[in-house]
């Protein structure tokens, strides 16, 4: 009938006919997906402003991701913690022997092409900030005490920096308008846990004993011309320790931290303590994850004033909800061993 009836009708009509055929199968194409055969995409449940949640690193460095599942890198490296279509944030880790530090961190608004870093240099309680936010990236940049810098995104959202002595402490705070789609060293806001940048589920079962995190920093490490570091480096490695025949020298980071009686040089001068009056009391720091680095770190270092690091006194985290994660195609117990191996063979001696 069709083949017959296309000869017998005029050109106009013929190009009427066929946009109506279109227009009747566009439709019923639409009323078949609305019945529930439409392709399905995951659900991200934390866009927006449904949810709130929490990152950061503390010293030694200990980091907790978005989902507070937390482990340790304890090595010198230049890494990417946070990375979205918003913002970049970059911390850079330097070892000082039996543990490292925070000693500078990075901040790139993509939008806008401002940044922000703050560093320690190598005086007794010196923080250099270079701070060129603008209201176009952040509606404030304050310092509201001593050492402790506050970028306020928006009214929801922020990130606190904190010096300290035994490094930088690094606070994320914010909802899914600035944070969803994140992945890096601080954890996957849309899939929870911590991912290689291919999306494999970093195992940190085993908390701050998990091992084979120098993967995943060299995973997320910096790409020089990308770096917002004051001097630039493409050195990654796991040791922890410094000095002469080790891959950074003491003097890059300041090292006034140390209770344990180990000496710094020939003339056997000992660390000094922080913070003599600190009570070392690590049982009143809450959550529990934070209290277990306060212990680690003491047990480490031989230095009470850990239990008066500022990011563990005053914890900006919040719990998450059990459907604030969606799951990863990746996330299969197949998947996991793979990743799980292959941490082990690129993990390094000394972390």
């Amino acid at each position: 009938f069709f083949h017959n009836f296309h000869f017998h009708i005029l050109p106009m009509a013929r190009i009427s006919f066929v946009l109506l055929l279109v227009v009747c199968l566009h439709v019923f194409a639409h009323q078949a997906l609305a019945k529930g055969d439409r392709p399905h995409k995951p659900d991200r449940p934390c866009e927006g402003k449904k949810c709130t949640h929490t990152s950061g690193c503390s010293p030694d460095p200990h980091y907790y991701s978005w989902d507070l599942s937390y482990y340790d890198f304890q090595g010198g490296c230049d890494q990417i913690a946070v990375d979205n279509p918003v913002l970049q944030l970059q911390i850079r880790t330097r070892p000082r022997n039996w543990y490292s530090t925070v000693t500078e961190v990075g901040l790139l608004f993509k939008m806008t092409g401002e940044t922000f870093n703050l560093r320690q240099d190598s005086n007794a309680g010196n923080y250099i900030l270079n701070n060129g936010l603008g209201t176009s990236s952040v509606q404030s940049v304050t310092q509201p005490s001593t050492n402790v810098w506050n970028v306020q995104i928006d009214d929801d959202s922020f990130i606190v920096f904190s010096g300290w002595s035994g490094g930088l402490s690094v606070q994320v705070v914010g909802m899914g308008n600035i944070f969803s789609g994140s992945e890096g060293m601080f954890g996957s806001w849309d899939y929870g846990g911590v991912r290689f940048p291919n999306g494999y589920l970093f195992d940190t079962s085993q908390g701050y004993t998990s091992p084979g995190a120098i993967a995943l920093a060299e995973a997320w490490q910096v790409p020089l011309p990308d770096s917002l570091m004051f001097e630039p480096s493409n050195i990654c490695d796991a040791s922890s320790s410094c000095g002469p025949g080790h891959v950074f020298l003491c003097t890059d980071v300041r090292r006034t931290l140390r209770g344990r009686k180990y000496f710094i040089d020939e003339k056997k001068k000992p660390y000094e303590v922080v913070d003599s009056d600190c009570s070392g009391d690590c049982s009143d720091i809450s959550p529990a994850f934070l209290r277990e680095a306060c212990e680690i770190d003491i047990v480490r270092t031989g230095d009470k004033s850990f239990a008066c690091e500022p990011s563990k006194l005053n914890p900006l985290i919040k719990v998450p909800g059990p459907g604030d994660f969606i799951p990863h195609p990746m996330d299969s117990p197949k998947d996991n061993d793979l990743v799980y191996i292959d941490v082990k063979r690129k993990r390094k001696p000394g972390n």
